[in-house]
C-alpha cells in the first residue's frame, strides 16, 4: 500500500459503539503490539487492554499466561476477547552479540506445527479459566531478515556499510524462504480461526505491494505461480513501511491500530441490530 493510502486508512473516524459491551478486548503480543499500542490517542483505544512485551515468542507467551492469566481475568472481571499476535520471534534465531538473525526452521512444516501447537495451548488456557471468552489469532506480518541485519550492522559501522555480495545473496534467499513460511503459517492461522467462525482483518493487506488479485493468491485464495523454491520472485511487501525490517513505522502502526480498533468494536460490542435479533429469538422461544 502507498503511504498516501496508508495515511488515509489510519485517519478514518472511529465510531462510538452503539450497544452494550459484551467482551473486553485484549491484545496479547510482542514488540509489534507494543508499537501499535504507542499510537493510542482515542477514547476507544482505552477500552483495549494490551498485554505486550518485546522479544516474546509463543513459548514465553504460554508461560506468561500460565503465571498471569487468572489474575488478569479477575482484574478485568468480565469475559474477554483475546487477540493473539505472537510468532514473529519464532521464525528466526537471534545472535545476541551481533544482533543478526537467521532462519530458525529449514522445514516449513516444522514452524507451522510449532506455532499452531502453541496457539492451541493458549486457547486451551483461556477456555479453562474463562470458558465464555473468545479468541482470534491475528496473522503474522511479513518482515525482512536482510533489512534487519543491514540496519544492525550499520549501527556498529559507518552508515554506508554494505553487506558482502555472497552474504547478501544468502540472506535474500532466507528472506524468500521466510516469506513462504509466513504465508503457510497464516494459512494455518486462518483455519484455526474458521473453527470458531472468526474472520479477522488482514494486517498484511497494508503491506502488499502487488495487485489485490495477486495478494489473494499469495494468501492461498486461488492458485499462485509462486513456489517455495522460487527464490528469484519479487518481494511482495513494501519494506519501507518497516523502519528496521521488522517493526511498523508510525504510519503503519496507526493504520494497524485503526484496523484492530474497528475489529474490536465489531466483535466486542452488541450492535442495535444484534440486540433486536436476540430479542426476536427470545420471543420466538
Amino acid at each position: 500500500m502507498s503511504l498516501i493510502k496508508l495515511k488515509k486508512s489510519a485517519s478514518r473516524p472511529i465510531p462510538t459503539p452503539e450497544g452494550p459491551q459484551k467482551y473486553k478486548p485484549v491484545l496479547l503480543s510482542d514488540s509489534i503490539g507494543a508499537k501499535i499500542q504507542k499510537q493510542k490517542f482515542h477514547q476507544q483505544h482505552r477500552e483495549i487492554s494490551f498485554w505486550c512485551e518485546g522479544g516474546r515468542n509463543v513459548n514465553s507467551a504460554v508461560s506468561w499466561l500460565e503465571d498471569n492469566l487468572e489474575t488478569e481475568l479477575q482484574l478485568i472481571d468480565r469475559n474477554i476477547w483475546l487477540y493473539i499476535l505472537i510468532g514473529t520471534c519464532d521464525f528466526t534465531e537471534l545472535n545476541k552479540r551481533t544482533r543478526q538473525i537467521k532462519i530458525r526452521y529449514q522445514d516449513t512444516q516444522d514452524i507451522v506445527e510449532h506455532l499452531t501447537t502453541k496457539y492451541r495451548e493458549i486457547i486451551k488456557q483461556l477456555e479453562k479459566l474463562s470458558p465464555h471468552s473468545k479468541y482470534t489469532i491475528l496473522e503474522i506480518p511479513f518482515f525482512s531478515i536482510v533489512e534487519w541485519n543491514k540496519i544492525q550492522k550499520s549501527k556498529k559501522k559507518d552508515q554506508n556499510y554494505k553487506l558482502k555480495d555472497t552474504e547478501e545473496k544468502e540472506q535474500q534467499d532466507e528472506d524468500h524462504t521466510l516469506e513462504h513460511q509466513i504465508i503457510e503459517v497464516n494459512k494455518a492461522i486462518k483455519n484455526i480461526n474458521l473453527e470458531s467462525q472468526h474472520h479477522p482483518s488482514s494486517l498484511n493487506s497494508d503491506l502488499y505491494r502487488t495487485s489485490n488479485r495477486q495478494a489473494r493468491k499469495y494468501k492461498g485464495e486461488g492458485e499462485s505461480s509462486r513456489h517455495a523454491g522460487d527464490v528469484k520472485s519479487r518481494r511482495l511487501y513494501n519494506i519501507s513501511l518497516l523502519y528496521d525490517g521488522i517493526h511498523p513505522n508510525d504510519h503503519l502502526a496507526r493504520a494497524w491500530l485503526m484496523k484492530f480498533t474497528l475489529q474490536t468494536i465489531k466483535d466486542c460490542w452488541i450492535t442495535e441490530k444484534q440486540g433486536e435479533e436476540k430479542e426476536k429469538d427470545l420471543n420466538n422461544n
